[in-house]
């Protein structure tokens, strides 16, 4: 038993505490929109959207590395991929649904393909530096 909660601390709790504080910064009422052309609003688009990869590149990583640590093979797991970009995908489109509901917010499809250019990265990254992850996913 007390194996089994060493396990989900380890490798599940970092996935849905991730998953939590992305949920928290969605809740923040957003800014009125103020649809200009200024550099400083094309600036803080760009920061905004660095910040959906960024989120979602870190909870594919999460989520492979507890979905990995199910499945019986050590090697990079298909299973483990499949299965933590589903979960990725699902809540990033849940997080836009959330959003519709939060003051100065909409939800955007756009937005859920920015989080999966992140999850692709890190798929990516996973694949072609495999020892280098295979330090974290121990």
């Amino acid at each position: 038993m007390k194996e089994g909660i060493q396990r989900f601390v380890l490798f599940w709790l970092p996935a849905i505490l991730w998953m939590g504080l992305i949920f928290l910064i969605s809740a923040r009422p957003g800014a009125q929109d103020v649809h200009t052309l200024s550099v400083a609003d094309l600036i803080l688009s760009v920061i905004r959207k660095v910040g959906h990869i960024t989120e979602y590149a870190f909870l594919y990583l999460f989520l492979f590395r507890a979905f990995n640590s199910v499945f019986s093979d050590k090697e990079v797991s298909g299973k483990a991929v499949m299965c933590s970009f589903a979960v990725a995908v699902l809540y990033a489109i849940s997080d836009e649904v959330h959003q519709l509901f939060v003051p100065m917010r909409e939800g955007k499809l756009t937005d859920v393909a920015i989080d999966c250019l992140g999850m692709f990265g890190m798929y990516t990254f996973i694949r072609k530096y495999p020892r280098m992850v295979k330090v974290v996913l121990d």
